[in-house]
């Protein structure tokens, strides 16, 4: 998994629970709600010390930190039963929340506490990743005041920022981030390698759409005489697109309002990779995310087909964001469009853009040569796509590249 949380090694974090957890408990069923609880309470006992190393390892506390992982992989567990009924991308995260968990929890057991830390903080980016998918409802103010407990000096400022996002601290992450902006000492050029400024965009374009608020940044940080030419020059672009924009989080979220924005984003960028996009790019994949929540587990045929299609489109806006973004799965987006619809056109589409991506992610190999999971994954999907339908049209491609 791709992280860049602490300084000279991965830190992904340990709060995969809240992927589908204490985001939404304060709509969740009771029974779902007290799993989320138990998640996040032995969450609170392992990241104190799983952020300082030493403790984790400590022989003192072996005990204590192996009682914490039994429970949260049982909780985890308790989670995957109740994602059951959802949308095919909550069941597959919660499967791998559950899954993660329990392995964690198996190699403590088995004396691998050095492996079993390394795994549990490298879970925070499906956190993240959840938590910035679509506008988020509210924050969760004993994560914020967890954030301050804890001793962050090991995080890069990418981290920092990261860890308050992933427990739903969305302000205090802008806030971090806006302080960085008008340091002096931050290199604009190195912000915008960093991915610092697709964070912040992801936040304030995104999950808390306050685009006054983006715009007032952006041109902050384009005026400060080290910023370089071309990121001024995007900057202003970003800026001409917020001005045209608005956010609608109470509309009924819409396929072809997805679409249009991808269209833009497209005729924008002028390569693979272009930046000059992202803004539309953003606010295609919030749109997507309020849809695919919106249709739930689709109980119709039309519904799973258009469930399937903006699971698709959701896929192709992440892998524009870059690998480095946010949501670092779209292969769940893609894998998701095939489990809800197998015999939907999109489904191919879905499969070859995910054989791609996974062939690419393990160094270009033939794809005999992926890890075993992988391929068995590449395989089953491939069955159920032979399985529904020997004979298809594939759709129409009216947005150029994925890009």
């Amino acid at each position: 998994m791709r992280s860049s949380f602490v300084r000279g090694g991965v830190f992904g974090g340990a709060l995969a629970a809240f992927v589908l957890a204490v985001g939404s408990a304060q709509a969740a069923p009771e029974e779902p709600r007290t799993s989320m609880r138990q998640v996040f309470l032995s969450l609170v006992q392992l990241l104190p010390p799983a952020l300082e190393g030493d403790r984790f390892v400590d022989p003192a506390r072996r005990a204590s930190i192996a009682a914490a992982l039994d429970d949260l992989a049982a909780a985890g567990e308790r989670v995957r039963r109740h994602g059951r009924g959802a949308d095919t991308a909550t069941r597959l995260l919660t499967r791998d929340l559950a899954d993660e968990a329990q392995e964690m929890s198996a190699l403590f057991s088995r004396g691998r506490a050095a492996e079993a830390r390394y795994r549990l903080l490298d879970l925070t980016e499906t956190c993240v990743a959840c938590h910035t998918r679509g506008v988020a409802a509210g924050s969760f103010p004993l994560g914020a005041r967890l954030v301050e407990r804890l001793d962050a000096g090991e995080l890069s400022p990418r981290g920092q920022a990261r860890l308050r996002v992933a427990l739903r601290d969305f302000e205090g992450s802008a806030r971090y981030w806006e302080t960085v902006f008008r340091d002096p000492t931050a290199d604009p050029a190195e912000l915008d390698a960093s991915e610092a400024l697709l964070d912040y965009m992801t936040l304030v374009v995104r999950t808390r759409p306050d685009f006054a608020r983006a715009r007032t940044q952006l041109r902050a940080l384009a005026a400060r005489d080290d910023c370089p030419r071309y990121l001024r020059r995007r900057i202003r672009v970003w800026d001409q697109h917020l001005d045209r924009a608005e956010p609608k989080p109470d509309a009924n979220p819409s396929l072809k309002t997805a679409r249009e924005h991808l269209e833009r984003a497209t005729d924008v960028s002028d390569f693979p990779g272009d930046r000059d996009g992202m803004v539309h790019t953003l606010l295609a994949a919030a749109e997507l995310s309020r849809l695919v929540e919106h249709l739930g587990a689709a109980d119709t045929k039309a519904e799973a087909a258009l469930l399937a299609e903006s699971f698709y489109w959701l896929g192709v806006a992440e892998l524009r964001l870059g690998p480095a973004s946010w949501v670092p799965k779209a292969e769940i987006y893609l894998e998701s469009a095939i489990r809800t619809a197998p015999s939907h056109p999109y489904a191919e589409r879905a499969y070859a853009l995910l054989e791609e991506v996974d062939v690419l992610t393990f160094g270009g190999v033939g794809p005999e040569y992926l890890p075993p999971r992988v391929r068995a994954t590449l395989a089953e999907l491939r069955r159920l796509i032979e399985s529904q339908q020997t004979t298809r049209a594939e759709p129409a491609r009216r947005l150029g590249s994925a890009r």
